[in-house]
């Protein structure tokens, strides 16, 4: 039987994709290897600041983006005493926005401008994690990456990456002997490259407006999760996680004579149904 009173505490990168389960009860002297996998909801937002000095004295106006991503997701995490590792990998389905926006453009007068654009968005992690505090809480140090891109019914490409390490720590609570209640915060330091290539009549502009930046940022996360065991091997977790990042010092790698955007800002709120296998 897995024994309640002993918790083995993995919820680690739920702040950041989808944390593995909490393998509670689990013989920590053993050598444990637990697969999982994983489907859910994330409400995702990415906003870019106008460009300044774009289009002949117009801002390049801001962009918005708001989809709801269906996600699926595999990882597994190996035990060993007090230590873990894990790994994690998380695709979403395709969703699309559109953008709308009236240009009044040198030459051309006032036009109408709409896009309808198609994306994705993957991440993954790893971290090694340490047990702490009677092993009811983890400390943990890993590394993280993720990708949205989509492309617009006019030729527009989108796209902006991110990479980084993470520190955090989590703490859970044994509740009437039937799982783990568990809550993690951790901080992120993150590389960021933002890349769009104009479709339509903006790829024949007189300006070249097409953007490659880099940033970096200080990110944070937090999340909630409950854990528990469907049979002696086979156990499941809900998790609802939330993470922000706001890239405010984004600098041209090409310099086409247009600023690039003051800030970009990426937003996430990710609920999420894990299965996992305990071998």
């Amino acid at each position: 039987m897995i024994r309640k009173d002993i918790f083995c505490t993995v919820i680690l990168t739920a702040a950041f994709c989808a944390g593995p389960p909490t393998a509670s009860a689990f013989d920590s002297e053993k050598l444990l290897f637990i697969p999982r996998a994983s489907v859910g909801v994330s409400d995702y937002s990415f906003e870019e600041s106008s460009r300044p000095g774009a289009l002949g004295g117009e801002d390049f106006p801001a962009l918005d983006f708001n989809v709801t991503f269906t996600m699926l997701g595999a990882g597994a995490t190996l035990f060993y005493d007090r230590f873990y590792l894990d790994g994690y990998y998380q695709g979403s389905t395709d969703e699309s926005d559109t953008f709308e926006h009236t240009f009044d453009l040198p030459g051309f007068g006032v036009l109408p401008y709409r896009e309808k654009f198609t994306g994705d968005r993957t991440d993954y992690s790893v971290a090694l994690g340490v047990k702490v505090l009677d092993d009811k809480g983890a400390v943990f140090v890993g590394y993280k990456g993720g990708t949205s891109q989509a492309d617009g019914t006019n030729g527009t490409k989108l796209k902006f990456e991110e990479d980084g390490f993470f520190v955090g720590a989590n703490y859970g609570w044994t509740l009437f002997d039937k799982g783990v209640l568990s809550i993690n915060v951790a901080v992120a330091r993150m590389d960021g490259e933002l890349t769009q290539i104009p479709g339509g009549i903006f790829a024949t502009a007189p300006w070249d407006l097409t953007l490659k930046a880099d940033g970096d940022t200080t990110g944070f996360s937090g999340g909630i999760a409950w854990n528990s065991s469907i049979t002696e091997k086979l156990t499941y977790s809900i998790s609802a996680n939330a993470t922000s990042y706001t890239f405010d010092n984004l600098k041209n790698k090409v310099d086409t004579g247009i600023p690039p955007p003051k800030e970009a800002k990426e937003e996430f709120v990710t609920f999420l149904l894990s299965i996992g296998y305990v071998f």
